[in-house]
């Protein structure tokens, strides 16, 4: 049996650490005659666990915030255009397309996102409203324009993005748009309710339309 010159421990510093420390050889021994168990003193145990918790808190709250965040911009292809334009049995959803080189959009996107802030959630009989912004930006620009001036605003409503639309694609949103911005569609929760507005709106006149959808 392996021996050690180290004199066992009888008194300890008011640090909680004892006055001589122990060598690896008298940890490897103590630890064969316990079976393999190293003992550790109380307060080196409290400071590995308290460790060990800065440790997790510290790697696993980015985790976390980063699994969460929801992308800045999102880009859509044309199928889930169509999803979103679809009537929801529980939502009211306004489509507005805009692009950062259209003042009137810029101008209007404010009176949009306080509807949606507004009404994000049911109140008074009032079903929810989700308003979506789809940028018709130049993918070029997505990380050049469309991502800052999204960061800048702080937009509430979700921002996608889908770029210039093909001529098939501007008939299929409706008939009647001739291509150009700003453009909105509303779509009720019941099939048929359906608006489409080629022009800015105000936020009194863009609730105004609304008031029908939200109150069935």
């Amino acid at each position: 049996m392996v021996q050690t010159k180290l004199q066992p421990i009888r008194t300890r510093s008011k640090n909680c650490f004892p006055q001589t420390r122990p060598t690896a050889a008298f940890l490897r021994s103590s630890a064969a005659g316990r079976g393999g168990r190293v003992r550790l003193f109380p307060c080196m145990q409290a400071l590995i666990l308290g460790a060990l918790s800065v440790y997790v808190l510290l790697c696993a709250k980015p985790l976390a915030a980063q699994a969460s965040k929801r992308p800045v911009v999102e880009i859509i292809t044309f199928e889930r255009l169509q999803a979103l334009m679809k009537p929801n049995a529980d939502t009211v959803r306004i489509i507005n397309f805009w692009a950062t080189s259209c003042l009137p959009c810029i101008e209007e996107m404010p009176a949009f996102d306080r509807l949606h802030r507004e009404y994000a959630t049911a109140k008074a009989g009032a079903k929810p409203l989700q308003v979506v912004f789809v940028s018709l930006d130049f993918k070029r620009d997505i990380a050049k324009k469309v991502i800052p001036f999204v960061q800048k605003r702080n937009l509430a409503a979700p921002v996608v993005f889908f770029g210039p639309p093909k001529s098939a694609e501007i008939d299929a949103v409706d008939s009647s748009w001739s291509g150009s911005m700003p453009a909105t569609v509303i779509i009720g929760a019941k099939f048929g309710q359906r608006a489409f507005y080629e022009k800015k709106m105000a936020y009194d006149e863009l609730k105004d339309f609304v008031k029908t959808y939200l109150f069935p």
